[in-house]
């Protein structure tokens, strides 16, 4: 099982090397394949994972670069609020679009799209959750699945270190 301190258990070797400041591709590579052995076959967790490989790649590239969360609330939080990596949700892409000056008429399909597979999957799914800060504290409240895009793009929400929609 997957426990807060598992990759500063496991990983942590790798942080401190890179701390060091001192190190090349090779040794970067022999000091991560020793934190996976100590891990052991079939025992790592794709969270970690893909934490790992967010750290190569600013290593490698001196780049930072978000990390697209599953529904995994847990899991979500943890790259967040653990390991301080910015991730990106499904519904945190509409609002990065916007941004990005993208029209609603261009993004709309794909956003319909979306509605139409959560809708028509074995279990549907009408609505979302989204953070709303009420009464001194934020909750997660449900809004409606199809007019979430409409208020993305009125300006009503903004992005979470955590990839989850928060109403402004």
């Amino acid at each position: 099982m997957i426990h807060f301190d598992y990759y500063s258990d496991y990983f942590g070797r790798l942080d401190e090397w890179l701390e060091a400041g001192s190190y090349d591709e090779d040794g970067f590579i022999s000091v991560l394949e020793s934190c996976e052995e100590a891990v052991g076959h079939q025992n790592s967790y794709g969270e970690v994972k893909a934490l790992v490989l967010l750290k190569t790649i600013n290593f490698l590239h001196s780049a930072d670069a978000y990390i697209f969360c599953s529904d995994d609330f847990g899991a979500r939080q943890g790259f967040a609020n653990a390991a301080m990596v910015p991730c990106i949700s499904i519904l945190s892409v509409f609002l990065k679009l916007w941004m990005l000056g993208k029209t609603y008429e261009e993004v709309q399909p794909f956003y319909q799209s979306f509605v139409d597979w959560c809708k028509n999957r074995e279990n549907p799914q009408v609505s979302v959750r989204v953070w709303k800060f009420d009464k001194g504290s934020n909750k997660r409240i449900r809004v409606s699945i199809e007019t979430l895009l409409e208020d993305i793009y009125g300006g009503k929400y903004q992005a979470r270190l955590d990839g989850d929609l928060q109403m402004k």
